[in-house]
C-alpha cells in the first residue's frame, strides 16, 4: 500500500525535474541555433567572395576582348557587324552573350548565318556566311533573292544590279513562297548550262499559272514557255529549234516558242 507521503514525494521529483528538461531543450536549440547561424553566415561569406571574384575577373584587363576576327566579309562589312554587335567599347569575353551575339550578327540583310566562339584570354572568332544573291524579283519593288528562293534584301534605289528579273510573282505569301522556290530552281539548272542558253545571258524569268514559266533571253528575243520542272529536259530540244529556225532565217520573226507539247513545240511568229 502507497502511503501519503510517497505520492507527495514523487509529485515533488516530477516538479523538479521539469526545469531540467526545460533547461536542457533551451540549450539544444541554442546550439542548433549557433551552428545554423555559424552555416548561413558562411554561406554570405563564400557569396560575397563569389561575387566580388566573378565582378574581378570580368573587369580583369586578362580576360578583356581585344582581337576579333571575323571571316567571310570583306574589311568594311567586318566593322560594320562589329559596330551593329556592340563590341567597340570595353568588353570582357566572359560577359558575352554569344547566342544573342549570333543573332544580332545574323539581323544583318546580307548574312545568311554566323557562327560566334570565344577563344581565350583575348579573341572572339565570328564566320559568317554572306547572302550571294542569283536574281531580284519585282514585286512592291525590287528585292534580292539568293539560291534557295529566299528573298533577304529590297534593292536600294542606288543599286544597278546585274541579275535575271522574276517576274509574275503571286501577292500571296505562301504561293509566293512556292514560285520563289521554282524560280530558284529554273536559275540554278540554266547555271549549269552553256552560252547563251546560261543564265549569264538570262534576262526575265516570268512566274505563269499551271507551273509553267516564260523565260526571256539577251540573244533572243522570244518568250520561251516550258514547265518549271522540266528546263533541263527542254534545254536540248530548244537548242535544235533554235538552230534550225536561224538556219532558215526566220529566227528574227519569233514571238514566242511553247515547248509544253507533247510532240514537240509551237512557233509563234510575227506577221509581216
Amino acid at each position: 500500500m502507497v502511503s501519503g507521503r510517497s505520492v507527495i514525494r514523487q509529485k515533488r521529483v516530477k516538479k523538479t525535474d521539469m526545469p531540467a528538461r526545460l533547461r536542457g531543450w533551451i540549450r539544444r536549440a541554442w546550439v542548433v541555433f549557433i551552428r545554423t547561424g555559424v552555416f548561413v553566415s558562411g554561406l554570405a561569406v563564400l557569396s560575397l567572395l563569389f561575387i566580388w571574384g566573378y565582378h574581378y575577373v570580368l573587369e580583369s584587363p586578362h580576360m578583356m576582348l581585344t582581337d576579333i576576327d571575323v571571316e567571310g566579309v570583306d574589311e568594311d562589312m567586318k566593322m560594320e557587324l562589329i559596330s551593329g554587335a556592340g563590341l567597340t567599347g570595353k568588353v570582357s569575353l566572359l560577359e558575352l552573350n554569344l547566342g544573342e551575339l549570333k543573332r544580332i550578327i545574323e539581323t544583318h540583310p546580307w548574312i545568311g548565318s554566323a557562327r560566334v566562339e570565344r577563344r581565350f584570354p583575348h579573341s572572339l572568332h565570328v564566320t559568317v556566311e554572306k547572302e550571294v544573291p542569283v536574281a531580284v524579283v519585282l514585286m512592291d519593288r525590287l528585292f534580292y533573292m539568293n539560291k534557295t528562293g529566299r528573298i533577304f534584301k529590297p534593292v536600294d534605289f542606288d543599286e544597278c544590279p546585274d541579275f535575271p528579273v522574276v517576274t509574275g510573282v503571286s501577292t500571296l505569301s505562301a504561293e509566293s513562297r512556292e514560285q520563289l522556290r521554282q524560280a530558284a530552281d529554273v536559275i540554278e539548272c540554266l547555271g549549269r548550262q552553256e552560252p547563251p542558253w546560261s543564265v549569264e545571258g538570262l534576262s526575265e524569268v516570268y512566274m505563269g499559272a499551271e507551273d509553267y514559266v516564260s523565260l526571256y533571253f539577251g540573244h533572243l528575243d522570244a518568250e520561251i514557255r516550258m514547265a518549271w520542272s522540266d528546263v533541263e529536259g527542254k534545254i536540248p530540244g530548244l537548242k535544235k529549234l533554235v538552230s534550225h529556225l536561224r538556219e532558215n532565217g526566220r529566227l528574227g520573226r519569233v514571238a514566242a516558242i511553247d515547248l509544253n507539247q507533247e510532240n514537240g513545240a509551237v512557233v509563234s511568229m510575227i506577221n509581216g
